[in-house]
């Protein structure tokens, strides 16, 4: 995806799995400590013999995205006691300067 700078993003991923999966995100292949009012976490539930599955929605929005701060590659993971799920989405950010013409 591609946004001015100064743009909102929002990046849904979906993890499902028995036992509950467990939703990070990351930005670059590195742990950034998102703020948790960014993330917005939805779950249904359902039992079966024993084990909870859960289908686990994740939104993370920011506002007013910088370059580079929040220019790369996004990662959300879903992960239990019996494996890893993996999702990503690029964002480009542009930034205009003085004449309309834009570095990204």
């Amino acid at each position: 995806m591609s946004i001015l700078q100064g743009g909102n993003i929002a990046i849904c991923c979906c993890s499902i799995g028995g036992p509950v999966p467990v939703i990070t995100w990351t930005l670059n292949n590195h742990n950034t400590e998102f703020n948790q009012t960014d993330i917005i976490n939805e779950a249904s539930l359902s039992s079966t013999d024993h084990v909870t599955i859960g289908n686990i929605i994740s939104t993370l929005h920011i506002a007013e995205a910088q370059y580079p701060t929040h220019d790369g590659v996004y990662t959300c993971t879903g992960r239990n006691t019996a494996s890893d799920s993996h999702n990503t989405s690029s964002v480009n950010i542009t930034v205009m300067i003085k004449g309309n013409s834009s570095i990204a």
